[in-house]
């Protein structure tokens, strides 16, 4: 993940989804560049999974390559 001042943001249209009360998945993206939609900097695709209490489960990042940025997430039980 980028250093602790880089901006993060929620999926845009949708970044949350379950596939039942125990399975919920909440997305987003860390680094991004609001001034460019087509960046070149990198940036990470979050994934947090929660429970239905609402605790963490697992977190993970994906990216740091180049330039992401989430629009929505879909759970599916696979």
């Amino acid at each position: 993940m980028g250093p602790e001042d880089t901006i993060s943001y929620p999926g845009i249209y949708s970044n949350l989804d379950f596939t039942d009360t125990n399975n919920i998945f909440c997305v987003g993206t860390a680094n991004v560049n609001i001034s460019n939609v087509y960046s070149t900097i990198p940036s990470y695709i979050l994934i947090g999974k929660f429970d239905s209490s609402l605790n963490l489960n697992w977190q993970k990042y994906y990216g740091g390559d180049q330039y992401y940025l989430v629009t929505c997430v879909r759970a599916v039980k696979d």
